[in-house]
């Protein structure tokens, strides 16, 4: 008899499991049908399923972007939401109004773009290289370094020049809530190219944001990574066809850094730039910035310091393997 019962409650479980999952698949998909109607005037868009997991994950599969006027199609993998539990999902649509009213909001969020498929030889791409081209650019022999760094070269002009025929690129941003502080992660992550991974964290509760518009967040700390996936070395080998060798472009490149860091109103100190010299010098793929104030620092007030002073208050490292 127990047997009986406990297989009858095990099949109710997974029948409203089932069927929970059916209930928010096709209210995501009515909105995500709305959304695609609104915007046909610009692009077809299509997808093949809306899944969703035990573990609060949400996605949008296998989609395909046509803009109006243009042949080839955009192929993503996934696009969705995932929060810490399933049934944070089953009042997705009531996440705003709960957020505004402090009532149940979830830990932590994160939405996700997966495998956004670019092809370098789309006609899309081509249309938007048409766009980014200048012909105020200096030429190769009037700035050999420029062009060897990309100085006034936009991003599809970058990838062209280095040879490349797609990537595959996928997107993450998370808000987590914690004690008494709240953190915004991203990610960037193309194949062939590099891997960027980042987080800040301000005190308090991301809800101040809303209840004072003079609300300035004080940041706690911050790391930001950089995972050389292949662009440095297609780097080092254009610059090369130039007539531009490796330990040429490596100075030119941290001069870059510094002038750029004084603009800002920043001067690093020896050791900071001892760091840095570690990772050029022992060419490393990989760098690590840490930001680790002693505590928390309004970012509208660091220009009233000293340009000396800021890589102390902040706590600034850097890292590299």
């Amino acid at each position: 008899m127990i047997k009986k019962i406990a297989i009858t409650v095990a099949a109710l479980i997974v029948i409203g499991y089932f069927g929970l999952k059916y209930y928010v698949a096709r209210n995501v998909s009515q909105g995500v049908d709305n959304v695609i109607r609104s915007l046909s005037s610009v692009a077809t868009i299509r997808y093949a399923s809306v899944t969703t997991t035990m573990g609060g994950r949400l996605t949008i599969d296998d989609l395909t972007i046509q803009p109006k006027g243009l042949t080839d199609v955009i192929p993503i993998d996934g696009i969705g939401i995932a929060m810490p539990s399933f049934l944070d999902l089953l009042s997705l649509d009531e996440m705003t109004p709960r957020w505004l009213a402090q009532e149940g909001f979830p830990d932590w969020v994160e939405f996700f773009v997966d495998g956004v498929r670019i092809d370098m030889q789309g006609d899309y791409y081509l249309a938007l290289k048409d766009i980014a081209s200048d012909a105020n650019v200096p030429s190769v022999d009037e700035d050999p370094i420029g062009h060897c760094l990309f100085d006034n070269a936009s991003v599809v002009t970058m990838h062209d020049t280095l040879g490349y025929d797609a990537l595959e690129v996928s997107l993450a941003y998370t808000f987590r809530q914690l004690d008494r502080s709240y953190a915004l992660d991203f990610r960037y992550d193309a194949n062939e190219e590099m891997r960027v991974e980042g987080s800040m964290e301000f005190e308090g509760r991301a809800r101040k944001i809303l209840d004072s518009p003079n609300y300035r967040p004080a940041l706690v700390g911050m790391t930001l990574e950089v995972n050389d996936q292949g662009v440095g070395d297609r780097t080092y080998q254009h610059c090369a066809k130039l007539g531009i060798d490796r330990t040429t472009a490596d100075a030119a490149w941290v001069m870059r850094i510094w002038q750029m860091f004084a603009e800002l109103g920043f001067i690093p100190d020896d050791r900071l730039k001892a760091q840095v010299d570690t990772f050029v010098a022992e060419q490393h793929k990989n760098i690590r910035v840490i930001l680790d104030p002693t505590s928390p620092i309004d970012l509208t007030k660091v220009q009233f310091y000293k340009a000396e002073d800021l890589p102390a208050l902040l706590g600034v490292e850097v890292e590299s393997w």
